[in-house]
């Protein structure tokens, strides 16, 4: 009966779920109800081009609404108009973004909420190619800008922005992520400009707040905009209230890479904007990091009040970290990378745990970290192959995957349950090297010799459970 998302836009409740076939639409919509749950069924449901409002393809303005498995391209409005169409303009409340892709519109994803103390959820989705090139208001667009509409008072009107298990990548001139929520998590993505991506910064928070910045591959191309690759209360800091410490910001167990040929520096504190900074920056916590590439020595500009670094591996070579094919983005650990065994521990800030649990998978997923001994530099642990790992345990089921590199096989064991499912083996760029559609056993033994040295991940899936495992083949 209804073609379109927008048919329904008017006929939606306060609570309703919204399916939405597989399928291209030209068209937008405006949703005002709350706790509404939209989501595309047997597939990506794909929004294409239209914009409501010179405003976005989808327009939100009631709270707590969740988008999943929903793909946005081609938004725009002229330049009159702002030149920031939207895949999504969120201007109600809070909001979670799940499985979904954003990719060739002038924003991402754009906010300026009505409702104080908001939160965000972004995870699993995918950001690419968003941005206005070649006109005046080129860099004001980005591939997502969490924004606040009261700027230089205490009022929280995102209360908390979460980025976790995406791939934001090649925004143009703009940021790849930008927020001014007063608490931000930004953990376990792959966020990267590439060979072609022309982005300004990789992050940018230019209010401050409190921030943790925790396993995440974050690279800065050769034709970025600007020598930072992350900025940090640079349009001044704002200390928002009922927020304990709000200034922290934590840098922990990132792998960091500058393929700019140029001197860079990973964060910029204060300095841009300093007539407009009210307050000094409180501390900025760095450890554990993986920092290769140019000019990478100089770390940071601007002076907090209290800087703690510690156990970071910083050197303007990237090769001699010791990453898998960084020229290919593979920044899993080889086994001679000097990063292995060599982070410290780090107790929690304000209650958040600076322990990564998770390492991300590409394309937009997570596995668990497994430590093997100390745990390493990096957003990667090294499984060596004589390591036995279990992950990923979901309705009590578990992998334990052993290297044989003698036999040339791995063998993957599948404990906590009879074994009825599918088995699938992808590389660190999450390319499917070997699928089993149907198992039924609990050992399966894979021949690794044709693969080249590198990390894989197996991951079983089935009616009574699914678990995941990572893996490194060497010969």
């Amino acid at each position: 009966m209804y073609k379109v998302p927008s048919a329904v836009q008017g006929l939606v409740a306060d609570g309703d779920t919204v399916e939405i076939d597989a399928g291209t639409y030209n068209d937008c919509a405006t949703w005002t109800k709350n706790n509404l749950f939209l989501t595309g069924v047997g597939g990506m449901a794909h929004l294409d081009s239209s914009v409501c409002g010179q405003k976005g393809i989808w327009v939100f303005y009631g709270n707590n609404i969740t988008a999943e498995y929903i793909e946005f391209s081609g938004a725009a409005i002229s330049f009159d108009a702002g030149d920031n169409g939207a895949g999504i303009r969120a201007q109600g409340g809070s909001f979670t973004v799940r499985h979904c892709y954003f990719h060739d519109n002038q924003e991402g994803i754009l906010c300026d909420p009505a409702v104080v103390g908001s939160k965000v959820l972004i995870e699993y989705s995918e950001f690419a190619r968003n941005g206005v090139p070649n006109t005046s208001a080129a860099g004001y667009e980005h591939n997502m800008y969490i924004g606040n509409n009261i700027s230089g008072t205490d009022t929280i009107l995102y209360d908390s922005f979460t980025l976790q298990y995406c791939y934001v990548h090649g925004a143009i001139i703009g940021h790849n992520v930008k927020s001014r929520a007063g608490r931000n998590f930004i953990l376990y993505n792959r966020i990267m400009d590439e060979s072609t991506g022309t982005s300004s910064r990789d992050i940018d928070l230019p209010n401050g707040g409190f921030s943790v910045i925790m396993g995440n591959l974050i690279e800065q191309g050769p034709n970025t905009q600007n020598s930072n690759i992350m900025e940090f209360g640079g349009e001044g800091v704002i200390h928002w209230s009922g927020i304990t410490s709000p200034q922290n910001l934590y840098i922990i167990n990132n792998t960091i890479v500058n393929d700019y040929p140029s001197n860079n520096s990973i964060i910029l504190y204060d300095t841009e904007f300093s007539a407009h900074v009210p307050f000094p920056v409180d501390t900025l916590t760095m450890k554990n990091n993986i920092v290769a590439g140019p000019g990478m020595q100089n770390l940071i500009i601007g002076v907090p009040k209290v800087l703690d670094t510690a156990a970071n591996l910083v050197n303007a070579s990237i090769s001699a970290v010791g990453l898998m094919d960084p020229a290919m983005y593979d920044y899993s650990l080889l086994p001679t990378s000097p990063a292995i065994n060599a982070g410290i521990n780090i107790g929690p800030a304000d209650g958040f745990s600076l322990v990564p649990a998770y390492e991300y998978v590409h394309p937009d997923s997570m596995m668990s970290r497994p430590v093997v001994g100390q745990i390493d530099q990096g957003a990667y642990e090294y499984a060596s192959n004589s390591s036995v790992a279990e992950q990923g345990q979901v309705s009590g089921f578990g992998i334990t995957v052993v290297d044989d590199p003698l036999a040339h096989q791995a063998v993957i064991y599948i404990s906590g349950g009879a074994a009825n499912g599918c088995m699938t083996v992808y590389d660190i760029l999450g390319r499917p090297i070997e699928i089993i559609p149907s198992i039924h056993n609990n050992t399966l033994r894979l021949d690794t010799s044709t693969l080249p040295d590198g990390v894989y991940f197996a991951r079983f899936n089935s009616p009574s459970g699914n678990a995941e495992a990572k893996f490194v083949v060497t010969k």
